[in-house]
Order: structure tokens, then sequence, then C-alpha cells
């Protein structure tokens, strides 16, 4: 469903988190009634990191879902930092955190 501010209503809950990958392509997802943003980035090496925190939250607070894509060949992994998809780690962090 979409408004007239391209925002996308989408449902969400910690444990089945939609492709996030299939976020990429928008500016602002709303996640429940919370609008949301992302950050992509291509930490290269075949690395990319994808955050996901509620609109206007800093990147050093700990309010972030983040996710690791992998690429080594032909296989693509997709981890959770700290094995979660909840909203409790710091985006600064995200190249210390472990990933499962």
């Amino acid at each position: 469903m979409s408004n007239s501010n391209n925002i996308q209503i989408r449902p969400f809950s910690g444990d089945n988190l939609e492709d996030i990958n299939e976020l990429s392509n928008r500016e602002e997802v709303l996640i429940g009634s919370d609008p949301v943003k992302k950050i992509i980035e291509d930490a290269g090496g075949g690395v990319t990191y994808i955050g996901i925190a509620p609109c206007g939250t800093p990147t050093s607070r700990d309010d972030w879902i983040i996710q690791r894509v992998t690429v080594v060949g032909s296989t693509t992994t997709i981890e959770w930092a700290l094995g979660n998809a909840q909203y409790d780690h710091i985006w600064d962090d995200r190249a210390t955190l472990a990933y499962m």
C-alpha cells in the first residue's frame, strides 16, 4: 500500500522481517506505524551492510536493525547483527559486531 508521499506500509515482526534487500529502492518505509530510514553501505570485498532505524535516529544510538550481506563467488550469505532482527544495535559499530 502506498500513499502520495511514496511511503510503503509493511507489516513487521522482529521474527519475520520481510526481505530487507527488497527495501533498497525505497527512501522511507513504514514498519508498523513508525517511519524508518535505511542505510546501505558497500564496504568492499563483497560485503554490504544494511541498517534500518526510526527516522531521525543517530547512527550512534542502539536503535538499529543491521544486516550483513556477503558475496563470495556465487554464494550470498545474509546474516543479522548478533543473530537478531531487533532495534538494538549501533550502526557505527556495524563492522565490529558478530553476525549470525
